[in-house]
């Protein structure tokens, strides 16, 4: 098993790597001993599991986040429909999750469940 910090680098590493490329957009991670912004009443949640375990990553994000990235993926300044909103979060899941079992060398039996997503 990894050591905890080498997988948080891990995690950091996916994010960015998956924002930068799917999203032209550049995320700076909060470091340690810093306190996260709190989240809005309104926003969205997307998870994927693991396979036959008990883990789970999950990802939080503003309404304005999931549009700024849905805009930037569909290559528009328009409003983006709800459920569009949704996908887009659902698939930032589920290419980090997939990045993630690479970037952290993780057993070749390790699958990765149907992504989730809403709001």
């Amino acid at each position: 098993m990894k050591r905890r910090e080498d997988m948080q680098e891990g995690v950091k590493k996916v994010v960015r790597d998956v924002f930068e490329s799917m999203y032209f957009m550049f995320p700076e991670a909060i470091e340690e001993g810093d306190t996260a912004p709190p989240l809005p009443e309104s926003c969205f949640k997307a998870g994927v599991g693991v396979k036959n375990g008990s883990e789970v990553f999950v990802l939080y994000a503003s309404e304005k986040l999931v549009m700024d990235m849905a805009k930037s993926l569909f290559g528009t300044d328009q409003p983006i429909e709800e459920a569009d909103l949704v996908d887009t979060f659902r698939e930032a899941a589920n290419v980090i999750g997939g990045n993630l079992v690479t970037a952290l060398e993780l057993d070749n039996s390790v699958g990765l469940d149907v992504p989730d997503a809403e709001r």
